[in-house]
């Protein structure tokens, strides 16, 4: 998705409205919900790439792409945070870093922000999908439970945002070596430029996979509504099915409804500052953004902790990494069940068998 400063940068207000610097206590306010922000991510995410790598049954096509969305999240927060922490207290795209190497991190922080956010919302449609194969074909393997096949989808996300995010090498400048820049200028429209690819941008990557993924999602709920699993038989089975099923759609249904509601509000205030205010912004327009970009951002710290509150198996995975005595206990018991159950198949197996010799004799 395009930087948030897209907005900000074009955009030469008419209207004159009472300016107010932020007193010290508002900065430091402001920093502190960055700060909270950017811990809860950290902490949160790397919680959840410890706990699947950790858990050997945790290591599902679906869980390496939660992996993926975890990476890219902790990216953007190293990335992102810190650099609005230091605006807080300096001045609005203020740069420190000059020279060759300032314009070059210029250019690469906006990138990784917004890369960052495309991976995110391209692994949450790999998953609809998956989700939805799973859900109609349960009997068959997941549409990428293949090594290869969930190593290439993984890839083509990076691949497909970093593509996408190119332009962002030309668009973001350093300007007078101290401020980091969003124009299309000296060679284009700026203001032209910017509404066309915001325009491509949103739609790609936010307003056509969010609704791909409510349709994908409406599928799936109708079919476990109807729970009908071809091929199964057993009532057991099918209940065994479905409860897996509706558990993993919750957690991912409660992922996805999060990053809309986060990330919708600071797409619809981009349009109206850029289609609908132009050149004649409303005076409430720098709180606003503040407070869009605030919860769009919240989003890589809420995420982490939606797993352990909607899916058992991440409770579980959790207890096993930092209270490993009294998961071991519970691991080896099922070990022994298994072996058990093994043994006694073996042997009613064999009295069939003998069963069977004597009839013949």
């Amino acid at each position: 998705m395009v930087g948030n400063s897209t907005a900000k940068n074009e955009s030469k207000p008419t209207v004159i409205c009472a300016f107010l610097e932020d007193t010290s206590a508002e900065v430091n306010l402001k920093a502190f919900a960055y700060c909270l922000i950017a811990i809860g991510s950290l902490l949160g995410n790397s919680l959840v790439i410890l706990v699947i790598l950790k858990n050997r049954k945790m290591r599902s096509p679906i869980n390496y792409l939660i992996i993926n969305m975890a990476s890219s999240d902790i990216l953007f927060t190293v990335f992102v945070i810190p650099r609005l922490i230091v605006e807080f207290y300096s001045a609005p795209h203020r740069w420190f870093v000059s020279g060759i190497f300032g314009s070059l991190l210029c250019k690469l922080d906006y990138f990784v922000q917004d890369i960052a956010t495309a991976v995110s919302i391209l692994s949450l449609v790999a998953i609809a999908f998956d989700r939805f194969y799973g859900v109609v074909y349960p009997m068959k393997s997941g549409l990428i439970s293949r090594g290869k096949i969930c190593g290439l989808v993984l890839a083509c996300t990076w691949f497909l945002a970093a593509l996408l995010h190119v332009p962002y090498f030309y668009v973001y400048k350093l300007s007078n070596d101290s401020l980091c820049r969003y124009s299309w200028g000296p060679n284009v429209d700026s203001m032209q430029a910017s509404k066309a690819y915001f325009v491509v941008m949103s739609v790609t990557l936010f307003f056509f996979p969010a609704t791909i993924i409510i349709i994908v999602y409406g599928l799936i709920v109708i079919s476990l509504w109807r729970k009908k699993f071809p091929g199964i038989q057993s009532l057991k089975d099918k209940k065994r099915i479905s409860k897996r099923n509706r558990s993993v759609l919750k957690m991912v249904v409660a992922v996805v409804v999060v990053f809309i509601c986060c990330w919708l509000p600071v797409n619809v205030s981009i349009y109206l500052s850029l289609f609908h205010w132009g050149f004649s912004q409303p005076c409430y327009r720098r709180t606003l953004f503040f407070w869009v970009i605030l919860l769009a951002y919240s989003n890589v710290c809420i995420t982490p902790f939606l797993y352990f509150i909607f899916n058992e198996n991440f409770r579980q995975g959790f207890r096993h990494v930092f209270f490993h005595r009294e998961e071991a206990g519970s691991f080896r018991s099922n070990r022994h069940s298994t072996r058990r159950g093994t043994r006694s198949y073996a042997v009613s197996h064999t009295s069939l068998k003998m069963q069977d010799g004597r009839k013949k004799l």
